[in-house]
């Protein structure tokens, strides 16, 4: 009888071992559980801000096409200017007289030169309008800078 009480007190201690094992791994496994849904949780919400930063990756996409189109405006504008004004230039030089006859001329600055008395001073600056004019049938007066 002793021997037979031995081997259920063996049994019990061995079956509370497997109960204990048993509970444990179920904590193990509860843990893990929620575990994985936190990282179910922030996988959704990594996704949404990935969404997020698509929506405004394009709007910034779209912005960039707006601004290269305007960028591109702009330089044809300043080129158009830059004709404009290389045309003014050239049609500056000559002009037509008016009703009158009086035909006043447009004096156009033609430059500046250094002064040669300057001996190791700073430079002196002055401006010269020389003016060569031709005119022909008194209609249009051109001048060239001499």
């Amino acid at each position: 009888m002793k021997t037979h009480a031995v081997i259920i007190l063996l049994l019990t201690l061995l079956c509370a071992i497997a109960v204990r094992s048993t509970v444990d791994v179920e904590s193990k496994l509860a843990d893990l559980d929620a575990k994985m849904l936190q990282f179910e949780a922030k996988t959704v919400q990594l996704e949404d801000k990935n969404t997020k930063l698509d929506s405004k990756n394009v709007q910034l996409e779209a912005t960039i096409g707006k601004l290269a189109a305007k960028i591109e405006q702009l330089e044809k504008e300043r080129n158009a200017d830059k004709e404009i004004r290389k045309e003014k230039d050239v049609t500056s030089a000559l002009r037509l007289n008016n009703h009158n006859g009086t035909g006043a001329m447009q004096k156009i600055p033609f430059g500046f030169i250094k002064s040669p008395h300057t001996r190791g001073k700073a430079p002196f600056l002055y401006s010269f309008n020389m003016m060569f004019e031709e005119s022909f049938h008194d209609q249009i007066i051109i001048q060239y800078p001499l």
